[in-house]
């Protein structure tokens, strides 16, 4: 997801939220019912998603209002995101993900966030996604790929792997298995940490097992969005990894008022 040129010429990242729901609320203030609004709000919503998210094979958004009344003072109670195949920034592609913002107040005069209750998200990343992700930005590893079993993933490589290490006497794929986990001081991606590691029945240099972790890591990575986004769990799954978590009000707040600031 690449920064646009502000007016002043120079590359800037404005935050997502900052941008979608001002421009919601100005089609808020419009005339109409609440159903009429919301579903300006919504069309709205949709068409900032690709620049300020990512873009997706599809977005769908359903914006909520107490009444017209709220929606003309900036009042939004809720907005519901659910987007497929969503192409982050490093060409990690998430197959589905959702976003919910609740309690929202928008500065309708200057088009700006005021304030946010709370800031949610849930996300599954399919084996297919995962594999064209780890092969792209490692092409050099040969045979590289993962195998997702319950609670569990399972990474693997061609013997052609260990020669740099020096190792060799390998003539079948090399496996590692483990659990994916936050990294240290950064919990916008996560790190594959072995448990195990076997080729056939038999345990493989600690070496080895250290390489591949190294090689693959992070093998999730939501640190390039615009606002940050802490992951809170993670569920390994045979069809994919789910996660959920959120993000801070107050990081939504002061992205909102750097876009301003930058003259957004």
């Amino acid at each position: 997801m690449a920064p646009f040129p502000g007016k002043s010429g120079k590359l800037r990242r404005p935050g997502l939220c900052a941008l979608a729901l001002g421009g919601a609320a100005f089609c808020l203030i419009l005339p109409g019912c609440a159903g009429v609004a919301e579903s300006r709000a919504e069309r709205a919503v949709n068409d900032l998603l690709p620049t300020y998210l990512g873009p997706a094979d599809s977005y769908r958004s359903r914006v909520r209002v107490d009444s017209l009344g709220a929606a003309m003072r900036g009042r939004l109670e809720s907005v519901h995101i659910d987007g497929e195949g969503v192409h982050f920034a490093g060409g990690l592609t998430m197959d589905h993900l959702t976003l919910d913002l609740e309690a929202i107040e928008v500065d309708t005069k200057r088009r700006s966030l005021k304030n946010i209750g709370a800031a949610r998200f849930t996300a599954r990343l399919g084996t297919v996604n995962l594999n064209r992700f780890l092969t792209g930005r490692r092409p050099d590893i040969q045979g590289l790929s993962a195998e997702l079993e319950e609670g569990f993933a399972h990474m693997e490589a061609r013997p052609a792997m260990l020669r740099p290490l020096g190792i060799s006497g390998f003539n079948v794929p090399v496996g590692v298995e483990g659990r994916l986990a936050p990294v240290s001081g950064n919990d916008s991606q996560l790190d594959f940490v072995p448990d195990a590691a076997r080729i056939s029945i038999l345990p493989i240099p600690k070496p080895v097992v250290d390489f591949i972790a190294h090689s693959v890591n992070p093998v999730v990575d939501l640190s390039g969005l615009p606002i940050p986004i802490h992951i809170r769990s993670v569920d390994i799954r045979p069809d994919g990894i789910y996660l959920t978590g959120g993000a801070s009000p107050d990081d939504i707040l002061r992205a909102a008022g750097s876009a301003g600031a930058t003259g957004q």
